[in-house]
């Protein structure tokens, strides 16, 4: 056979099994553009983990996320590459189980008693591009803008880590962040449950992951409790609003048993999100 015959028989058997062989890029992907949010809620927060480990041992993984607050801070770990396995661990490294561990004191306490000196310079540390942009999952953080009066959400460009922050920053109690000459403070006063941005990013089927709920009947002892009593109600009702627009929506029963100060329980609630979501997931399947 003559070298430039071979030459064209070799070349129509490789396009040949090209053709029968699709590349990896165009494998079917799932139906639906997965999207989840993340309430607000403190430490309650830490169930969020456990909620996303069962997600992902269901090999659900989301497409985009949408946070506020707690809800956040957690999840730009998770939109980061770090599996909940790996934030709990941070956790651990940095004993952020101690409310000192995340803020410190401020000399000047005019826009809050706590800064966010210590958990800034972990963030900067495990997310060193600080920005938006570079996340592996896309992510969406809700902020309240106290100088326009209204609710943002921040999912592109730089300053990941500012807007992070600012949408946990419980007003009085956690310094607002004054992000180009606007002051900021949690997001969940106006949006706790961000679901507005995962539909505005296409995103057909949301699953909501609710952690307030209203300890009804308590004694309220102290300014701290009144303060805390309140954000729960209102947070909560705030909350609840949005169960429509989601098609999945995971919430579990945190009162009488832990508060948004419970953070020395990070294993437990961590435990809760993943027993509570793992039971969601099963009654579906039944």
């Amino acid at each position: 056979m003559k070298p430039s015959v071979l030459l064209v028989c070799l070349l129509l058997a490789t396009s040949l099994l090209q053709a029968k062989t699709p590349s990896h890029k165009s494998e079917p992907q799932h139906p639906h553009k997965i999207g989840i949010s993340l309430s607000g809620g403190g430490a309650l927060g830490f169930a969020h983990l456990g909620v996303l480990q069962a997600l992902n041992e269901h090999n659900i993984h989301p497409d985009y996320v949408a946070g506020a607050s707690m809800g956040s801070i957690l999840g730009v770990l998770y939109c980061a590459g770090y599996s909940p396995a790996e934030i709990m661990q941070i956790v651990d490294e940095y004993n952020l189980d101690r409310l000192s561990n995340l803020t410190s004191v401020r000399r000047d306490s005019r826009r809050g008693l706590f800064g966010w000196h210590h958990i800034r310079k972990i963030m900067h540390k495990l997310i060193p591009h600080n920005h938006f942009d570079s996340l592996q999952t896309p992510l969406a953080v809700s902020a309240t803008n106290l100088t326009d009066g209204v609710v943002e959400y921040h999912s592109h460009g730089p300053k990941l880590s500012e807007y992070v922050l600012a949408s946990a920053s419980l007003p009085g109690v956690f310094e607002s962040l004054n992000i180009n000459g606007k002051l900021y403070v949690d997001g969940g006063i106006l949006d706790n449950l961000p679901v507005e941005p995962l539909i505005q990013n296409g995103c057909d089927f949301i699953i909501a992951v609710d952690i307030m709920d209203y300890p009804k009947g308590k004694e309220l002892v102290s300014a701290k409790d009144v303060l805390l009593q309140t954000v729960l109600l209102f947070n909560g009702e705030n909350n609840r609003s949005h169960r429509d627009q989601c098609q999945w929506y995971i919430h579990f029963d945190t009162a009488g048993q832990y508060d948004i100060m419970s953070f020395g329980a990070y294993r437990e609630l961590y435990q809760m999100g993943y027993d509570a979501a793992n039971k969601y997931l099963n009654s579906l399947s039944k």
